[in-house]
């Protein structure tokens, strides 16, 4: 029987998804869990993977093409089925659109491939570059400039097959060398232009921007900040990192952090909640969302069920989670249900030793992580050097109140510098 293949939601505030090229054609055969699709959403671009095996019958949407979420954007039928598109509720769209697996098989014939007819629409602004998030996150990775390359994807924008081919192209000769410039004399007046650049946000930063604007004003927070003593926990790293049976098991700070949220929030189920048309939604389930740094800005990918995995499972799944986003190769459920963020900007550099975050919204909390800084503190009337991390919480007062935030940051504080609880021993059960 044939089955519509629709625009799938990835994350809360997702609308619409645009259709960047099909991996198949129609009258492939496809398989159960295969990508068919790679569609670019606000923030990231993902490969869609196909739902049942059959005949890719029909494709709705063409590349390039936006569709609303649950719109449909294919048919997958079996083999020699007769499917009735209008019994569907299906009109294929006629927008031209060359795929570009099918130019590049045309080329390869010999086939002369005409280019499609310029589309009409403003032209970028002075001095942006149209491109992809992925092909801006693979030239920055390559060292390319996105100026120099010649896109091919709708009104020239550069996709990733632009720069890979960029990359792959012989380097131009260098510029004969030229006598050195006498040096100038110093500078006595203000350098012309303008003392300032106006940048047009991309879509990404426009996606953050709007979710940020409904939650800040939308939602209440207040902020409480504690710092925890991370000696011990460094110390559990390392023995867990000398003994993971794999490279990729070994834990990093982050992965211990995740671990201690996860069973606080397994303990302390009250932030583990929605604030969503009016009524707080409090979760079973603990997922929680990774904040991920790209170029463009921030994405939350989802590790789920995670106060059910082990220190290890946790370091495997975050690494593989965190390539697959910074490579643009996610799966449309990597960023769905978070019930709960951590932003550690610790991870990111050691000078950050205290900040703020804003809620993700429709979550009630989000943790902001920074640097574990060694530091002089008072122990017993005597000052000793310590291994301290401030962590801030920021949580919706529609949801939770003070005595709730200090419950939540004591119940981590005790995992975090007693982190044998991290690998969910039972300390009270000793043998006969």
């Amino acid at each position: 029987m044939a089955k519509t293949l629709m625009m799938p939601k990835m994350g809360f505030d997702m609308e619409q998804g645009k259709i960047v090229r099909w991996l198949k054609q129609e009258g492939d055969a496809v398989e159960r869990g295969e990508k068919v699709v790679e569609i670019e959403t606000e923030k990231v671009t993902i490969e869609v993977e196909n739902f049942d095996d059959g005949i890719l019958h029909t494709i709705v949407a063409q590349a390039g093409e936006e569709v609303p979420v649950g719109q449909p954007i294919a048919v997958v039928a079996q083999p020699g089925e007769d499917v009735d598109l209008a019994a569907l509720n299906i009109t294929v769209s006629t927008a031209p659109a060359t795929e570009p697996a099918a130019a590049e098989a045309a080329a390869s014939n010999g086939a002369a491939v005409e280019a499609p007819a310029q589309e009409t629409a403003p032209a970028a602004p002075a001095g942006r570059v149209r491109a992809s998030p992925l092909a801006r996150r693979l030239a920055a990775e390559y060292g390319l400039d996105l100026a120099s390359i010649t896109g091919s994807g709708p009104l020239g924008r550069i996709e990733r097959r632009d720069v890979e081919a960029a990359r792959a192209a012989p380097p131009a000769a260098p510029p004969a060398p030229v006598a050195p410039a006498p040096l100038p004399a110093p500078a006595v007046a203000a350098a012309a232009g303008p003392e300032y650049e106006d940048i047009e946000p991309n879509r990404m930063r426009t996606a953050i921007a709007r979710a940020m604007t409904m939650s800040k004003p939308g939602a209440p927070h207040f902020y409480v900040t504690v710092p925890i003593d991370m000696g011990a926990t460094m110390a559990l790293r390392k023995q867990l990192a000398a003994l993971a049976p794999d490279e990729s098991a070994q834990p990093s700070l982050n992965d211990m952090v995740i671990a201690g949220v996860a069973r606080t929030l397994r303990n302390v189920p009250d932030l583990n909640a929605w604030f969503i048309d009016g009524k707080v939604r409090r979760f079973r389930r603990v997922h929680v969302g990774v904040a991920v740094s790209l170029d463009d800005g921030l994405v939350v990918p989802v590790v789920h069920d995670t106060d059910t995995k082990s220190v290890y499972q946790l370091a495997a799944e975050t690494k593989a989670l965190i390539e697959r986003t910074r490579s643009g190769r996610n799966r449309p459920e990597d960023f769905e249900g978070s019930t709960f963020t951590i932003s550690n900007m610790g991870a990111l550099t050691r000078d950050v030793e205290e900040f703020s975050a804003i809620i993700n919204p429709p979550q009630a909390a989000i943790l902001a992580v920074a640097a574990s800084i060694r530091q002089p503190v008072v122990r017993d009337d005597q000052i000793v050097i310590a291994d301290i991390m401030r962590v801030t919480l920021s949580v919706d007062h529609r949801v939770g109140d003070g005595a709730k935030a200090v419950a939540f940051l004591a119940e981590l504080k005790r995992i975090m510098e007693n982190p044998l609880l991290l690998l969910d021993l039972d300390l009270a059960r000793t043998p006969a």
